[in-house]
């Protein structure tokens, strides 16, 4: 099999070479040197190596996985066989329901919003069944952020003005300014967190996000005074895999990065990677002396997801059978370059929030808190 890889289906991107080149030798490295630190015995420390793709190959409504194996890229795996985490899979097809538009806007809003913008078809309004719950913010909103996310991309403006004037605000509706805001999920952006110590691969050269959603468990909680205990033992004081302002007390549940106009998908892939390969070490952290491979973990797969100017993209990293990490790429929760975009991206990172309350949390009391 050639090492070439194709043309981006998805975006038509030109191959770079040189630049697949480095990426796939950085990623080689991730997948051989990733058991926590310190070392244990072979047997049991966790076999904790990454599994990645080099770049998305299949259409936007299906996630796909490619493996990386020294500086080989496969991609013979079906998609069936790749999303064998059940929770995983159903959490990918609530998110591509959403996408594909049909019946997810209410028809109370179908005259409004076809009126305005052209963007909408008849069909987007319905009953949407299977979908929940869901909160819609009003058109000025959608406006103003599809204004200024027209204004960032027209004039070029680099990652810090997508992050402050169009990332910042869709998330501000959805976790904090909108009738939907949940008790106990909210966002930070967290520019500057490292990775601990510990949990950094040796080969690897540590990366950042520049978002995560947590959980805010309350102070007089018995959640929260676990934590507490358990800092005071874990790597950094931190319940989490970074020492970064209060995350090292609320447990990150999604992460987030975001790229300007000068830096490629795959590069925020890698980040993502690496930043989930740190935090899956940090869950297993007190398991260092079990045999990884017959503990029942309860936590499926970490979210990620990858902000492109206006696309933002789902990715996830699950462990497979050989207690390795593979990271699954990529489903497109919205756009910000159209109103429609913007009404699917806002639901789409309700049902995360959702995700996050309802499955994460739970699976993380069980895991790393022992309730």
């Amino acid at each position: 099999m050639t090492s070439k890889r194709p043309r981006d289906l998805d975006d038509g991107r030109p191959v770079d070479d040189a630049r697949q080149a480095r990426q796939s030798t950085e990623l080689s490295l991730l997948h051989t040197e990733l058991t926590p630190r310190p070392r244990r015995s072979p047997t049991a420390a966790l076999d904790h190596g990454v599994s990645l793709p080099s770049s998305p190959s299949q259409s936007r409504t299906s996630p796909s996985l490619a493996s990386s194996k020294a500086s080989k890229i496969s991609r013979n795996l079906s998609p069936t066989k790749q999303l064998r985490k059940a929770e995983l899979e159903e959490t990918a097809e609530e998110l591509k329901m959403i996408n594909g538009g049909f019946g997810i806007l209410p028809k109370e809003l179908q005259d409004e919003l076809m009126k305005d913008d052209d963007s909408f078809e008849f069909w987007n309004f319905g009953d949407r069944l299977g979908l929940g719950t869901t909160c819609f913010p009003d058109l000025s909103t959608v406006r103003q952020i599809y204004d200024l996310a027209r204004r960032c991309f027209k004039n070029n403006h680099p990652e810090s003005s997508w992050n402050n004037d169009v990332h910042s605000r869709v998330l501000n509706w959805v976790l904090r300014d909108g009738p939907c805001k949940d008790d106990i999920v909210d966002y930070r952006c967290c520019l500057t967190a490292q990775i601990a110590p510990e949990y950094q691969p040796i080969n690897s050269r540590s990366k950042m996000v520049d978002y995560c959603f947590c959980i805010e468990p309350k102070t007089n909680s018995p959640q929260y005074r676990t934590i507490e205990s358990l800092c005071k033992k874990r790597p950094g004081k931190s319940i989490n895999h970074t020492d970064w302002a209060d995350l090292t007390k609320y447990p990150i549940a999604i992460s987030i990065e975001t790229k300007g106009p000068s830096i490629g998908y795959e590069t925020a892939l890698l980040q993502v990677a690496t930043w989930h390969s740190a935090q899956w070490r940090s869950l297993c952290w007190a398991k260092q002396d079990m045999n990884l491979l017959t503990f029942s973990c309860q936590i499926e797969f970490l979210p990620g997801i990858i902000v492109m100017q206006h696309h933002w993209w789902f990715v996830a990293t699950a462990l497979n059978e050989g207690g390795k990490a593979q990271t699954f790429e990529r489903l497109l929760l919205g756009e910000t370059e159209s109103l429609l975009g913007i009404y699917k991206l806002s639901m789409a990172l309700q049902k995360l929030v959702e995700w996050a309350r309802d499955q994460y949390w739970p699976a993380f009391q069980s895991d790393v808190l022992g309730l």
